[in-house]
């Protein structure tokens, strides 16, 4: 497998791990807010709020270069077989 499959696997492991563990620890702590274990409320809010901001800037950033390489060959006559513009449907 790709590098970048196995970053992308860890990275939505590590991403949703906070959600799955209080998920899974209601079924055995009837009130996990007020438990000792109370602070994954915390983690989880602040992996959340990192995806909110991280990940629309992380894909914005890749995309753009995509489009500017696109760009650059469509200008010079040149399409690159990575990315294809799809046609207009009107």
């Amino acid at each position: 497998m790709p590098r970048a499959i196995w970053q992308v696997s860890l990275y939505f492991v590590i991403a949703w791990l906070p959600s799955v563990l209080l998920a899974c620890l209601t079924f055995f702590i009837r009130d996990v807010s007020s438990s000792p274990l109370g602070g994954v409320y915390g983690v989880q809010a602040i992996f959340l709020h990192c995806n909110q901001l991280i990940v629309p800037l992380l894909f914005g950033w890749l995309m753009r270069d995509q489009m500017i390489g696109a760009l650059a060959g469509a200008a010079s006559g040149e399409l690159s077989n990575k990315v294809v513009a799809p046609e207009h449907p009107l």
